[in-house]
């Protein structure tokens, strides 16, 4: 039996994105006239999500950039076309600017918190941190993607890893900007250290996850096993990466027990939320983690993707948890309108990433480079 051509399966798959993003937008729109504030926290929850699997792929460019790798040769134009997904993601911030009221404590009127968070935390300078963010991240996008396809495979240069250093250092700092912002203000009073770790982290750990899955479903003939070993290794290194900055958080805060700090928690300890919490401890590090210890798992397509699935259901669902709870007060809600959200916002990215990873051409691949990485 003859094999589908791989431009076919990816239009196939355009138009279930397509129907994907028509069908989750539409039953938004109905929300929005019966819970308008409802509708603001499920768009968040899906941007947030969506702009972070965007944001991890631009983190894998940059990766590659600085360390080289025969991995690259499979991620790379995945995490190109993913990454060349940032402009839509900044375009889809700003139907958020004007309802920030209906989901940011600071943002509604007479809301007072501290005099130097009353400075910072304003609509105003929230849209240009945010705005400045997305349109330097989406340049080092274009710069990243450009340096690589006109050049064959190789170790990296001194300027590409020159390029690939200033755009993580950037990267990591503007980080620190956003997670306040985007998540961490939801609880104008919270603050911890660990959480933009978390937050880039979850990043990464989604695109890499989607970064798998894709390899594995359109390019599984041609990745070679190597390629695949590599893959499944940073999976499992970054599944447990994200358990141990999670833990970490947790712990840190535990132990000092100050009420300015275990509010985020309490959030999170009642009202359906720690069943939450353990379905995530299963299926973000515990599932994964057993099945990725194989090697013969981490060489096989047929195990690989369905594991890189799994982690990035997970991350969406971990993109929930960090969210929903310090808006949903009364405890957790059936959430009809946030996998509305996710679907639809999803449905839009994938039919846009597709039709960037259709056009993509493969790496330039120095045989003898290739073997040198593998020595």
């Amino acid at each position: 039996m003859n094999e589908v051509p791989m431009s076919t399966q990816i239009q196939h798959w355009q138009r279930i994105a397509w129907c994907c993003c028509t069908s989750g937008f539409a039953v938004l729109m109905i929300v929005f006239f019966i819970e308008r504030p409802r509708v603001m926290e499920s768009y968040w929850i899906a941007w947030i999500f969506w702009a972070g699997v965007s944001f991890g792929s631009l983190l894998i460019l940059m990766m590659h950039n600085l360390t080289g790798g025969a991995w690259g040769i499979a991620a790379r134009p995945v995490a190109e076309a993913a990454a060349m997904t940032l402009p839509l993601m900044a375009l889809m911030f700003l139907p958020a600017l004007p309802l920030l009221g209906d989901l940011f404590p600071w943002a509604k009127p007479g809301t007072v918190i501290g005099p130097h968070k009353q400075v910072y935390l304003t609509p105003t300078w929230f849209g240009i941190r945010g705005v400045t963010t997305l349109a330097v991240l989406s340049g080092f996008t274009i710069l990243l993607g450009l340096w690589q396809r006109h050049a064959p495979f190789r170790r990296p240069s001194s300027q590409s890893a020159g390029l690939g250093a200033t755009a993580l250092v950037t990267y990591l700092g503007m980080m620190l900007f956003v997670s306040t912002d985007w998540v961490s203000s939801l609880n104008p009073g919270w603050f911890s250290t660990m959480f933009v770790v978390i937050f880039a982290v979850d990043h990464f750990l989604s695109a890499l996850a989607f970064t798998v899955f894709i390899v594995t479903k359109f390019q599984r003939t041609s990745a070679e096993v190597e390629q695949l070993h590599d893959l499944g290794t940073l999976l499992f290194t970054f599944v447990f990466f994200w358990a141990y900055v999670t833990f970490s958080q947790f712990l840190i805060i535990w132990s000092g027990n100050l009420p300015r700090e275990i509010s985020w928690y309490l959030q999170r300890s009642s009202g359906g939320w720690p069943y939450v919490t353990i379905l995530l401890a299963v299926v973000q590090f515990g599932v994964p983690f057993v099945l990725l210890l194989s090697r013969a798992a981490k060489r096989s397509a047929v195990v690989l993707g369905p594991v890189a699935l799994l982690i990035f259901c997970a991350n969406a669902m971990h993109t929930w948890w960090l969210i929903a709870p310090s808006v949903q007060t009364k405890g957790m809600r059936v959430p009809y309108a946030e996998l509305a959200a996710l679907i639809g916002m999803g449905g839009l990215w994938t039919a846009i990433f597709l039709g960037f990873f259709k056009s993509q051409r493969p790496l330039q691949v120095n045989a003898a480079e290739t073997e040198v990485a593998y020595e």
